[in-house]
């Protein structure tokens, strides 16, 4: 809590730039030679809780306060990773450098369950990580789970991987009992679901965890409340229509809609 409490201005003196994990060293110049100097500051602490952590990284309290929204996280894109801290500040100012850090630290301790998590890898609200098998996230991925949880469960054997770049909102339930693998720079909507598996045998209601794995490729959007079900794969640039029930692949930059899903149009590539 320590940490925490200088984040908001009221940590003691002893809590000094060295008490960051050595993880931090050779990513950012600008902290390496903070760091030498004995800096105290904030946005140090922003930029230092960007390294990558794995399962082995060092663990964190919880964060029960949410960060203060300014919109500037809301900008669509991948976030600009500044390259000093005097950019950081001359670019957006302390007030979002505090929100990301509280963000980028959220992330370390709520995903520490991970197997390996990215850089600049962000949390907004609260995400429950249930990991029997193996979960990667990747770079630049960011969670917004502020108005209701979000969930991502991997099952004994099963594997979980999250492309970098991609946005996950709130609500979100994500189940891997074989595979499930997202790629880069996707886009994933409110309370969308991915399983699978259905977890249930349709003649008898027993317990069946006969799997089938799903591939949502890059640069797929899927829409509010759509439903993903087992043995699916999503072509790259596809969007998926809200509250649509995807049961079969998806082609390549198409759009569908409905229950069950189809091709109801084919969006042009960009030039």
């Amino acid at each position: 809590m320590e940490l925490i409490r200088y984040l908001r201005g009221q940590a003691p003196d002893s809590c000094m730039l060295s008490s960051v994990p050595s993880v931090v060293g050779g990513h950012y110049p600008g902290l390496e030679r903070a760091q030498t100097s004995g800096t105290d500051h904030p946005t140090a602490i922003a930029m230092a809780m960007a390294a990558p952590l794995t399962t082995n990284g060092m663990l964190y309290s919880s964060v029960s306060e949410e960060p203060p929204s300014n919109g500037l996280e809301e900008m669509v894109g991948e976030p600009y990773v500044p390259p000093s801290l005097v950019e950081a500040v001359r670019r957006h100012g302390f007030r979002w450098l505090y929100s990301t850090a509280r963000q980028l630290l959220a992330a370390r301790i709520q995903l520490r369950k991970c197997n390996s998590v990215g850089k600049w890898v962000r949390v907004r609200g609260r995400v429950l990580v249930d990991n029997r098998g193996t979960l990667v996230i990747g770079d630049r991925v960011r969670f917004r789970s502020r108005a209701a949880t979000s969930e991502l469960v991997v099952w004994k054997g099963g594997r979980l991987e999250i492309g970098a770049g991609t946005t996950i909102n709130y609500g979100t339930s994500i189940s891997a009992a074989h595979s499930v693998k997202i790629g880069t720079n996707c886009l994933i909507g409110t309370y969308v679901n991915i399983m699978d598996c259905t977890f249930h045998s349709m003649k008898d209601r027993s317990w069946d965890m006969d799997a089938e794995p799903i591939v949502i490729e890059d640069d797929v959007w899927l829409g509010n409340r759509c439903v993903i079900m087992k043995g699916v794969t999503v072509g790259r640039g596809a969007v998926v229509g809200a509250c649509s029930l995807v049961t079969r692949d998806v082609p390549p930059r198409t759009l569908v809609v409905g229950v069950p899903a189809r091709v109801v149009k084919h969006i042009e590539a960009q030039q």
